[in-house]
């Protein structure tokens, strides 16, 4: 008897991110970079990813889902190029929200 397991999220998200090709990625994870430090810029502490991602949508006028969002943070994360801050919570919701702030290095960058 045959069993078909099935894929774990890190295997889809590895697939989704091969799919998507490393130049999109690298576009995406601008776009998110530029957002943040115009924000910042702007007089925003920080930004949580549900934020972002509706900056995104009306910056760029397409959807992009929040799992993308969350590993464009990530991978500018990895990069030294975001950090996350403590968890806190959320003045319009009151939910617990784990925002992201721009290094001040990185803050001339673009935007």
């Amino acid at each position: 008897m045959q069993t078909h397991s099935m894929p774990t999220a890190s295997a889809s998200s590895a697939h989704a991110l091969h799919a998507l090709g490393k130049k999109r990625v690298s576009e995406r994870a601008k776009r998110i970079l530029d957002i943040c430090i115009a924000a910042q810029k702007s007089g925003a502490r920080d930004l949580t990813g549900r934020e972002i991602q509706a900056r995104y949508e009306l910056q760029y006028g397409g959807r992009i889902d929040s799992g993308t969002v969350s590993a464009r943070l990530r991978e500018l994360q990895l990069a030294d190029r975001l950090v996350r801050l403590p968890d806190r919570l959320c003045l319009i919701s009151g939910l617990k929200v784990s925002p992201v702030r721009v290094l001040d290095e990185q803050m001339g960058l673009t935007a």
